[in-house]
């Protein structure tokens, strides 16, 4: 790949003479790499001693301007620091690749090879930072792309190809729509793999932006034109790119400096009881290192155990046998990967499932092992929590320990050894702590029994808002949804089903003459006629989707989610021939001598133009024309 200092030198309005030319300029950070490294002043020695008085004053032109882009680089480090810049670094970076080729969504995904994952910065929705996001190197088209070192273009439509099904899901969480894509690996100058960039969406040039994004779509996608302009910035692309990885790496150490410095500040509060000492720490560590849980255990060699403050369900553990007592002998760390063998969890002091494992030693100022910090399960963050099948890891704690994590881990023990003897040495931990601790375990579980009595309470008020809420839903004489829960339930399908576009379908039933029934019969037996018309609409219905409510007096209404007209006719016809089955005598009926329904269907697929109000008054209409037409019929 080029460096910056060459191409900085191309673009110069000097000519070089023939003396130059025949002395062609090397780039001084790539020459720089390539000298022996005794010391600083001997490089710097090694490097000049081939120039000529010819070619001194071309490569003092390259030296003044890669020492501008030190210069503005360490400007921003102190307003920013590594994190802020890194950020900065790849969204530029990205956003300019999307401008060069017309993307709409551009995402640089770097490689982590130590834990075989690609990550990317992305803005956060809820605040004005970034956030970092990680998934498996080997998962997904980027992971593909990464793997086999290929490029992939996907044209018009992408949906098509059957390695959208993981983008599809991701869509419709983020309700995007993804037509074509393209993405390219990068390698770094040794030829391996340095990141994956991915561009979502090929958009017509000089098209308003704020059309929608199918009417901005490029129908071919991104073209051989495209991947040509992108290999002519690649080199460039790459060298940005290598400097992302350099200052996330910086970025890392600053990180694990900050809270290294965070917990020795801990360590030194004054008045500090050493419950509170201790478990700052952890949260600490456990916050550093991604991992879901922290436990400090003491070594009491006069009880022969290991201690602990930390709410876990084995606070002791005897001595003289299982692996923490191994580590208080030998001192060597342990560092369980997710996929190690089956250990019992007890010995670590915990009943839940342990998926990787981190112990150091705790050693104090004459190097006497007096403690052991432990942390358990490490986790991706962007992954989430998801049940996995019986003895099988889940993706989440797919992960180990690094090395890294090992070193923090060996500062932070240095940094706390001498001052945690202190407080155990001051602490009376004798027959005082003990009781102390019975008093406060007692005064827990009271406190935990009035906890669980006032759950259960609130238990069951919520329980009885519940039927409540239920019965307010319901319609009184036919125990079917009433009016308020239907417009509440055709609201909801109607965003749902605008956005997914499918139909949806609306039956208004009406009893024939019914107010004549009412005059003959009677209003009790009106109510029971409604009670066996509303049983037999729903018994119609077989879908849980499905809704069927009193709409009015004599009048009903079914929700059909997902059933488009010729599906919504069928099953008012069934539902029509169903009540006239019942028989039940309508003598005052003009219609038939039974008690029969007439039935408007309409069906729409919801968009930004109409709304509910226009579907219920389509199938009010068509109900009018049922009437109209004799009643004792589906119109729609």
């Amino acid at each position: 790949m080029k460096a910056f200092s060459q191409n900085s030198a191309e673009s110069s309005s000097s000519t070089p003479t023939p003396a130059e030319r025949s002395v062609p300029p090397r780039p001084i950070l790539s020459q720089v790499d390539t000298l022996p490294t005794p010391s600083t002043a001997s490089r710097f020695a090694q490097m000049l001693a081939p120039l000529t008085q010819q070619t001194f004053r071309h490569v003092i032109h390259q030296v003044k301007q890669e020492l501008s882009i030190v210069h503005q680089t360490l400007s921003m480090l102190e307003n920013q620091g590594f994190q802020g810049v890194l950020n900065d670094l790849l969204h530029s970076i990205a956003q300019k690749i999307g401008e060069l080729l017309d993307a709409d969504r551009t995402t640089i995904f770097m490689l982590d090879t130590e834990r075989h994952e690609l990550w990317s910065m992305v803005q956060d929705e809820g605040d004005s930072g970034a956030i970092e996001i990680r998934i498996p190197a080997d998962r997904g088209i980027a992971g593909y792309v990464a793997t086999h070192c290929e490029t992939i273009n996907i044209p018009y439509d992408f949906y098509h190809d059957p390695r959208s099904e993981e983008a599809k899901k991701q869509d419709r969480r983020t309700s995007y729509r993804t037509y074509t894509l393209l993405a390219i690996p990068i390698l770094d100058q040794q030829g391996q793999l340095l990141a994956v960039v991915q561009m979502l969406n090929k958009i017509q040039p000089q098209v308003d932006p704020a059309l929608p994004l199918s009417q901005r779509i490029h129908q071919y996608g991104f073209g051989p034109a495209d991947e040509t302009l992108f290999a002519e910035f690649v080199d460039v692309i790459g060298l940005l790119l290598e400097s992302s990885k350099a200052f996330y790496a910086a970025a890392q150490k600053q990180r694990a400096a900050h809270a290294l410095m965070t917990a020795t500040h801990f360590l030194g509060q004054s008045g500090w009881s050493l419950e509170e000492t201790l478990h700052c720490i952890m949260a600490e560590a456990k916050q550093l290192l991604q991992a879901e849980d922290s436990i400090l255990w003491v070594v009491d060699r006069d009880r022969n155990r290991l201690w602990t403050d930390a709410e876990t369900p084995h606070p002791q553990i005897p001595l003289g046998d299982g692996p923490l007592s191994k580590l208080v002998e030998t001192g060597q760390p342990i560092n369980l990967a997710f996929n190690h063998p089956p250990v019992s969890t007890h010995q670590f002091g915990g009943n839940t499932p342990l998926y990787s494992l981190l112990c150091l030693p705790v050693f104090n100022a004459h190097g006497t092992l007096i403690a052991i910090t432990q942390l358990a399960n490490k986790y991706r963050p962007s992954v989430l929590q998801a049940e996995s099948k019986r003895g099988d890891v889940p993706e989440r704690y797919r992960i180990n320990f690094s090395q890294e994590d090992e070193a923090f881990l060996v500062a932070f023990n240095a940094q706390a050894g001498s001052i945690l003897e202190r407080a155990i040495v001051k602490a009376d931990l004798e027959e005082t702590v003990r009781e102390r601790t019975q008093a406060l375990h007692a005064q827990n579980r009271q406190l935990q029994q009035e906890i669980e009595e006032r759950h259960q309470a609130e238990e069951k008020l919520k329980q009885l808002n519940q039927q409540l809420q239920q019965l307010s839903r319901r319609d009184g004489l036919t125990q079917i949804h009433n009016r308020r829960s239907f417009d509440e339930t055709l609201d909801q399908e109607w965003r749902r089903l605008r956005r997914e576009q499918q139909p949806l379908s609306v039956i208004l039933c009406d009893v024939d003459h019914f107010k004549q029934y009412n005059d003959t019969y009677g209003h009790q037996a009106g109510d029971t006629c409604l009670q066996q018309v509303a049983s037999t609409i729903e018994t119609s219905v077989k879908r849980p989707a499905d809704m069927v409510a009193r709409y009015g007096g004599e009048e009903f209404v079914v929700l059909l989610p997902n059933t488009p007209l010729e599906g919504a006719t069928h099953i008012a016809e069934i539902i029509r021939v169903a009540v006239e089955s019942l028989s039940i005598p309508h003598q005052s009926s003009s219609v038939s001598h039974r008690v029969t329904l007439s039935l408007g269907v309409a069906s729409l697929i919801p968009n930004l133009q109409n709304s509910a109000t226009t579907l219920l008054e389509s199938a009010d209409a068509a109900l009018y024309r049922a009437k109209h037409k004799g009643r004792n019929r589906v119109i729609h």
